[in-house]
C-alpha cells in the first residue's frame, strides 16, 4: 500500500513539473503582449498557428529556449521569462 501511495506522489510531482513547464512555454508567448497569463499565450500560440511555417518555428524555437535553460539550470526557468527571447 504504501510503495503505491509513493508511486502516485512520483506521478503526480511529474505533472506537475510538465505543467509547469508548459505554463511556462505560454506564458512566453503571452510575453509578447506584455501579459502574463497562459490563456493569453495559448491565444497568441494559436494565431501563429494559422501560418504553419510561423507557428512551428516560433513553438521550436520556444522550446529550444526551454531545453536550454533548464540545461544551464537557470533560475526560475519555468517563468516564460528566459524563454520570451527566444520568440
Amino acid at each position: 500500500m504504501e510503495s503505491k501511495t509513493k508511486m502516485i506522489d512520483s506521478i503526480n510531482k511529474q505533472v506537475n513539473q510538465l505543467r509547469d513547464k508548459v505554463y511556462g512555454l505560454l506564458r512566453a508567448y503571452a510575453t509578447i503582449l506584455f501579459l502574463n497569463h497562459p490563456l493569453a499565450g495559448l491565444t497568441i500560440l494559436a494565431a501563429t498557428m494559422f501560418f504553419p511555417n510561423l507557428g512551428i518555428s516560433g513553438l521550436l524555437a520556444a522550446i529550444c529556449g526551454l531545453v536550454t535553460t533548464h540545461a544551464l539550470k537557470f533560475p526560475q526557468s519555468d517563468s516564460g521569462m528566459h524563454i520570451y527571447n527566444s520568440l
